[in-house]
């Protein structure tokens, strides 16, 4: 297999769950062409020197690490080390690939990178189905591209649909903390609150990304404003210490950060093998969306309990349609009937799409069957494998062959 013996170094952010996802990914890709996979974590200190915190070698810095490991390439997480830094320690020919870099960074280094265009795509088509007129988009900050970039795209898209779209005021990334204070009901911008009051209702909000949706829900119940009938809202990066601690809680596009760690690996391979020519950047697909209650707008309370019900215990061990019956309030065939009848699919289907969103995304991921069918609720791996095939229309195998084998 062509890339041979290679070695290569990962750089990732301390205490970053989403980091590990890009590893993962990376990881796989290493598998397939046999390197010498180094990975390790590190953090910047107070005067800005970056720290290693966690490495198969015994050493605290970046440059002493080079030096025993000698790398053929590197893939850099975002904001750990920059190309300046690499360059610095390895020379002007070093062969990095950074992922979901800043944008100051993508002019100077190969990046892979989420795209906004797919992001947008999946925030519209959430809030249409909402089916109101009037939309609006939030910047975090609207000082990086792809801040901008997503508000284009979604004004672009609310436009063609033959709705009316609003822009939010601009606010800096310096008043970051009085919006998250703004979020959590301790009062924040007055503009930002006026505009947001006198917003036709009800109205669908894309936020740039979670910490501006969480803003933005804050400012609904400072308000007195009903999310979703009034305000339906979706974020985007699914922090889950986020959306899932927010009330109600938040709908977010998932971006798909496995993928990007796999065509930040075959790059770096590409690169590797013909070092006289760097890869182009690229960017990747948005995953999908996460529907929580910020999105879901579901005029019967009963019906509305129970999808929350089930997105939040479908893969807990023994959870089935009693369950959601029970959380409804109902006994058994109404509350069947009425949930068919308003959600368009029986109690138990719903279930089964829960379990098997989150199997694949855990198959992906590498995770053994066995592993999987535990944690997604299922009673025994066999159960499992039937369920799949069944709704899914391939074998486990096959199907997570498809997702995960590296192209050339």
């Amino acid at each position: 297999m062509k890339g041979g013996r290679k070695t290569v170094l990962t750089v990732l952010p301390s205490g970053a769950p989403i980091a590990q996802e890009a590893l993962a990914g990376i990881r796989s890709v290493a598998d397939a062409y046999r390197w010498r996979f180094i990975s390790i974590d590190g953090i910047r200190n107070d005067r800005g020197e970056f720290l290693i915190s966690r490495s198969p070698q015994t050493v605290s810095s970046f440059a002493d690490l080079c030096s025993v490991v000698r790398p053929d390439g590197l893939i850099l997480w975002s904001r750990t080390l920059s190309p300046d830094d690499v360059r610095k320690t390895l020379g002007a020919r070093a062969k990095c690939v950074f992922i979901e870099s800043s944008e100051a960074e993508k002019e100077r280094c190969v990046c892979v990178s989420g795209d906004s265009v797919s992001i947008a795509a999946l925030a519209t088509r959430e809030l249409l189905l909402t089916d109101r007129a009037d939309f609006a988009f939030v910047p975090y900050a609207g000082e990086e591209k792809w801040d901008v970039e997503r508000g284009a795209e979604f004004k672009r898209l609310i436009m063609l649909a033959g709705k009316r779209f609003h822009a939010a005021p601009a606010v800096s990334a310096a008043a970051e903390p009085k919006r998250r204070n703004a979020a959590r009901g301790r009062g924040g911008s007055a503009t930002a609150a006026g505009w947001l009051a006198a917003l036709p209702k009800p109205c669908g909000i894309f936020a740039a990304n979670d910490l501006a949706a969480e803003r933005i829900a804050g400012e609904c119940a400072a308000l007195g404003l009903r999310v979703p009938n009034d305000v339906a809202i979706v974020g985007v990066d699914d922090t889950e210490y986020i959306c899932e601690n927010s009330t109600p809680t938040l709908s977010s596009v998932v971006q798909d950060i496995y993928s990007e760690g796999v065509a930040a690996a075959q790059m770096l391979s590409e690169w590797m093998d013909n070092p006289r020519r760097a890869p182009a950047s690229r960017t990747v697909p948005a995953a999908r969306i996460v529907r929580r209650a910020s999105s879901r707008v579901v005029l019967d309370d009963r019906v509305a309990r129970a999808l929350e019900t089930i997105r939040l215990h479908a893969c807990d061990e023994g959870f089935g349609p009693p369950d959601v019956v029970r959380a409804m309030c109902l006994s058994r065939a109404p509350a069947f009937r009425l949930f068919k009848r308003i959600d368009g699919r029986t109690i138990l289907d719903e279930i089964h799409a829960v379990r098997l969103e989150r199997a694949m995304s855990m198959l992906v991921e590498g995770r053994r069957a066995d592993a999987v069918a535990s944690a997604c609720g299922y009673a025994s791996v066999a159960d499992f494998r039937r369920v799949f095939r069944k709704r899914v229309g391939e074998t486990v195998r096959n199907w997570t062959n498809s997702q995960r084998m590296p192209s050339r």
